[in-house]
């Protein structure tokens, strides 16, 4: 038993290489003494389908606007090791790359399209579509994991001593 907790902490600790090299680091003298994390915060766009055939049909003079667009949300995120731990204020666009349209920034007399189409995709979508990757969406549950099982470990060394 002892050595398959043994196996499965090397596992853990190999997939950590980024924590890893980044304590490696702490012998520069600007990280002395400090631990350092990959950690990662913005915004980021995540996909959920196709702009709203429907308001397409009613607004055919945004088709070519449009053209190569995708429906999604853009959220505020904060991660570690590249999974998702919290995203808040997610609110629906239409992007291409990091591209999004925002009704605030452009300068254009029938902006109000952009509200509109917003709200139709909001309408198709829900935020619980986004398509998010399999770490991103999960990891901050096997990192849930992986840290009770090192703290578990840490009292099971004390008290064992």
């Amino acid at each position: 038993m002892h050595k398959l907790i043994g196996a499965t902490l090397t596992v853990v600790m190999m997939t950590m290489v980024g924590s890893t090299f980044a304590n490696a680091a702490t012998t520069s003298p600007a990280f002395a003494g400090k631990k350092v994390a990959i950690y990662n915060h913005g915004e980021v766009i995540y996909e959920v389908g196709d702009i709203p055939e429907e308001w397409v049909k009613k607004h055919p003079e945004f088709k070519k606007v449009l053209a190569g667009k995708k429906a999604g949300y853009k959220c505020k995120v904060f991660g570690l090791f590249w999974a998702i731990i919290w995203k808040s204020s997610c609110t629906p666009v239409a992007f291409a790359g990091t591209n999004y349209f925002d009704e605030n920034k452009i300068a254009d007399p029938k902006k109000n399209w952009i509200a509109d189409m917003n709200k139709a995709i909001a309408a198709k979508y829900k935020p619980s579509d986004m398509k998010m990757g399999f770490w991103a969406k999960f990891g901050k549950f096997i990192l849930g994991a992986i840290l009770l099982l090192m703290i578990g470990l840490g009292i099971y060394k004390k008290v064992k001593s």
